[in-house]
């Protein structure tokens, strides 16, 4: 990806003296008001053994999503699923969304993948969590809805919309596909 290899500040002054760039006053990069402290740590703790999932240009700001590609079958609840949000525009705070879990869950068996069903009363009964922040944090475990570990293969899970809104600005969504391996 260009951005981790030259920096994303890098890459901006490149598409500006290409031509491809806005020209005008240059905006100063906002801080995201009320950032999770333990969301940002964790997040931070983690970076590297966490996947770019998702990734949203929202106008004046932008979403990531990141989560492991592995799981370890006595450890699942330990993990998270990140969303966060980079303003590099004018405007407001950020209010993130989360699901309360997932949409789809399936595994894969021989060639095919197969739907794992998600257990009502594993899931979680607020339907999202609101904040304002750089980076929210959801539990693993909460967006599979398991009674129990998964058991070891090959996963993919169709997440819930995670949306964001900034003030007076515009609001997006993205729902990814998430594949990922219990070991």
């Amino acid at each position: 990806m260009i951005g981790r290899e030259i920096g994303w500040g890098a890459l901006a002054a490149l598409t500006v003296l290409a031509g491809c760039g806005s020209t005008g006053t240059q905006s100063v990069n906002t801080p995201v008001a009320g950032a999770s402290t333990t969301a940002s740590a964790a997040f931070n703790a983690e970076r590297r053994g966490l996947s770019h999932i998702g990734l949203r240009d929202c106008g004046s700001y932008r979403l990531d999503l990141f989560a492991p590609t592995r799981l370890n079958t006595a450890k699942q609840s330990d993990g998270a699923i990140y969303l966060r949000a980079y303003t590099y525009g004018a405007g407001g705070p950020v209010q993130m969304r989360i699901p309360a879990s997932a949409a789809r869950l399936q595994r894969q068996t021989g060639g095919a993948w197969q739907d794992v069903p998600m257990t009502a009363s594993a899931m979680a009964s607020a339907a999202s969590v609101a904040a304002s922040g750089g980076v929210v944090s959801t539990p693993i475990a909460q967006q599979l809805a398991q009674p129990t570990p998964l058991p070891a293969g090959q996963y993919r899970l169709w997440s819930g919309q995670f949306a964001a809104q900034r003030s007076g600005g515009a609001a997006c969504a993205l729902s990814p596909l998430w594949q990922f391996t219990v070991e």
